[in-house]
């Protein structure tokens, strides 16, 4: 049976464009007016695609999973792909730090601002995120350009520039810039990720690959497909890699397992 692509109650563009690919090649679509899911979907295999949350909510009520990157991919990825230092800690150890450091939470809820912290006693205070709260912290660096990259079983399905010296890649009419020699450095090292199999990959996610100055390429992060913003990318090619991206629960297979969170969902 065919999924269903089940959008989130918030409109956004990359939703409606992700809607409009799934209408043009023939794959139901439905945007829910709520997080809590109809009765017409308790039998039906769905992909989702939008915030975190809500996607949680959505497969967990309807026995899927999401596959995702683990919290600590990154810091797993080898130097020689990130060109800096990164290590997964709690906020506590982070806390500690004298010097500034790029900081973000692990679990990928956004709760506070990842951004460059002057030193750790510029950290949300413990009266709103305890010291046993997961963040990454990175070595701070500029980045030049950064591309993002939709994965599919290892597979570089489609790519788009979204930030160049921090700002938004757009055209004067709102283009997102493209054909470039730059565009084609950022899939070579992006495929170089992908053919080097001693480096685990989720069989769906979105790689974000960027250019440090003074470094190189280097992989920026690592986010779940059924969440992250298309910007320039093919909708078609995304809904592809948010359609496997979803499962249903007995669906889960060896490969499948290691990027699966069970979430505990309250009535």
């Amino acid at each position: 049976m065919q999924k269903t692509l089940v959008t989130s109650p918030r409109i956004t563009p990359d939703g409606n464009s992700l809607m409009e690919a799934a209408q043009s090649v023939g794959q139901p679509a439905l945007r829910l007016p709520t997080f809590r899911p109809p009765d017409a979907l308790r039998d039906v295999p769905i992909a989702v695609y939008g915030e975190s949350l809500f996607a949680i909510i959505l497969t967990t009520k309807l026995n899927h999973v999401v596959i995702e990157p683990t919290s600590d991919w990154l810091a797993h990825v080898p130097d020689v792909y990130t060109k800096r230092t990164i290590t997964n800690m709690t906020l506590g150890e982070a806390r500690a730090f004298t010097g500034p450091r790029f900081v973000k939470n692990a679990d990928g809820m956004k709760a506070f601002e990842a951004k460059v912290y002057p030193s750790g006693a510029m950290l949300p205070t413990p009266e709103f995120y305890p010291d046993d709260y997961e963040v990454i912290v990175s070595e701070p660096v500029v980045w030049e350009v950064e591309y993002r990259c939709f994965i599919r079983e290892r597979l570089l399905a489609t790519l788009s520039i979204y930030l160049k010296a921090g700002e938004l890649a757009r055209t004067s009419t709102g283009q997102w810039l493209a054909g470039t020699d730059e565009a084609e450095q950022a899939r070579a090292f992006c495929q170089m990720l992908l053919d080097d199999h001693e480096l685990a990959i989720p069989p769906a996610c979105v790689i974000d690959v960027g250019r440090i100055a003074g470094r190189g390429w280097a992989v920026v992060e690592a986010n779940p497909a059924y969440g992250s913003g298309i910007y320039g990318c093919d909708p078609k090619e995304v809904l592809q890699v948010v359609n496997r991206a979803t499962l249903h629960a007995n669906d889960v297979t060896e490969t499948d397992a290691p990027w699966v969170t069970k979430y505990e969902v309250e009535d």
